[in-house]
């Protein structure tokens, strides 16, 4: 048996029986920032290898999957069989905005916030309650709000007083 490899312009490589044996799959990042992916030879009919992109960032972006096209209308699952050469393109979605509503529990009135998803509420100014001290936002949970953490969703802040021992 002779084997014969033809180097195509696809760069798949043919073997004997005129089948495929590894197709290359090169990495796009389309816009994002982070290390370069190096190519990777996948064999005839294998599965997409699909990097892990929780390094790579786009300002105002959120990664939402890889696709065969710069667009997100297709993107891919590990799933997918490699039957070509092909590009991988970092799709890239614009991060939600989630809603802070502050209750004041009585106190004056608290303007709500917009937040971009993974940045932070700004501490608004402590609102005022006759005969009470204001202490601090918490959750609906009782727990005291972290200013420092993600918005990762909608949120209520309730206000925490302490009545003044006058």
């Amino acid at each position: 048996i002779i084997h014969l490899r033809i180097h195509l312009k696809m760069r798949p490589y043919l073997c004997h029986n005129n089948h495929v044996n590894q197709y290359e799959i090169q990495y796009n990042l389309n816009g994002g920032t982070g290390d370069e992916i190096d190519p990777v030879q996948v064999p005839f009919e294998g599965k997409v290898i699909i990097p892990d992109a929780s390094s790579y960032t786009k300002e105002n972006k959120k990664f939402a999957g890889w696709s065969l096209t710069a667009s997100e209308s297709d993107i891919i699952s590990e799933n997918y069989s490699v039957t070509a050469d092909i590009t991988l393109y970092m799709v890239w979605k614009d991060k939600p905005f989630y809603q802070i509503n502050f209750d004041s529990n009585g106190g004056t009135n608290v303007s709500p916030q917009s937040v971009m998803e993974d940045d932070k509420a700004v501490a608004p100014q402590a609102p005022e309650k006759s005969g009470y001290d204001f202490e601090y936002w918490y959750t609906s949970s009782s727990e005291k709000y972290d200013f420092n953490s993600p918005v990762e969703k909608d949120l209520t802040l309730y206000a925490k007083w302490q009545k003044k021992n006058n």
